[in-house]
């Protein structure tokens, strides 16, 4: 049990690991709602603003975005 256990803690920090390494895109804008996978993303063109890279995880988490509904 503890093996088991001690496994899937450390797939957890594995993934959770591979998420805040992942690079994405972001326009800095209030009205903005989506990070982009792809930095040449056609919807990040309509962006006025300046165009940010962050961590995946930051996007979601301190940012609030959602993935592009063009890139899903």
């Amino acid at each position: 049990m503890k093996t088991l256990l001690l496994t899937i803690f450390s797939l957890t920090l594995s993934i959770s690991a591979i998420h805040s390494d992942t690079t994405v895109y972001i326009c800095v804008s209030k009205s903005s709602k989506a990070y982009h996978k792809d930095k040449n993303c056609f919807a990040l063109n309509n962006c006025k603003h300046e165009v940010k890279a962050v961590s995946l995880y930051d996007a979601q988490n301190t940012y609030g975005r959602k993935l592009c509904g063009h890139e899903d």
